[in-house]
């Protein structure tokens, strides 16, 4: 089932006669008559750009159809297979970022450790040199045990 709109010109005239038509197939078909001169056929669809479902509500005083929530008229005769809906990506959560200082052990200096989601790093020369990243330099392995 889909909408198609036909438009067709009038042999010896540079009028245009358009129509829209419903057919129960997906595909269409259209033979000219003698009396036309060319033929312009257009698939009839709706873009939904929207986080919700599309829905067809038709409003019974005018008796016009209309695509919720984006609120846009639509053909009297559109289903839900004239409509493409368009969802958008929605990205996940960023990791919240929390920031800690602490104190060198050997000197004056502060050094800040981060943690963004279940990631950890500090910007002492120690977690630099650290083989195993996972567990981190001293001053990670600290603030893990106060705040875990």
């Amino acid at each position: 089932m889909s909408l198609w709109k036909v438009k067709y010109k009038i042999k010896n005239s540079d009028t245009w006669v358009g129509k829209t038509i419903y057919c129960i197939e997906d595909t269409f078909n259209y033979t000219p008559t003698e009396e036309h001169s060319g033929v312009i056929v257009e698939r009839i669809v709706y873009f939904h750009k929207h986080k919700n479902p599309p829905t067809l509500i038709k409003d019974p005083i005018s008796g016009k159809q209309f695509l919720f929530p984006s609120g846009i008229e639509v053909h009297e005769l559109a289903t839900k297979k004239d409509i493409i809906w368009e969802q958008p990506i929605i990205s996940p959560p960023k990791p919240e970022t929390e920031t800690f200082t602490i104190g060198s052990s050997s000197s004056d200096s502060v050094y800040k450790v981060t943690r963004k989601g279940d990631k950890w790093s500090c910007n002492c020369s120690g977690y630099f040199r650290v083989k195993d990243k996972s567990k981190g330099c001293k001053h990670i392995q600290q603030i893990r045990s106060e705040h875990e």
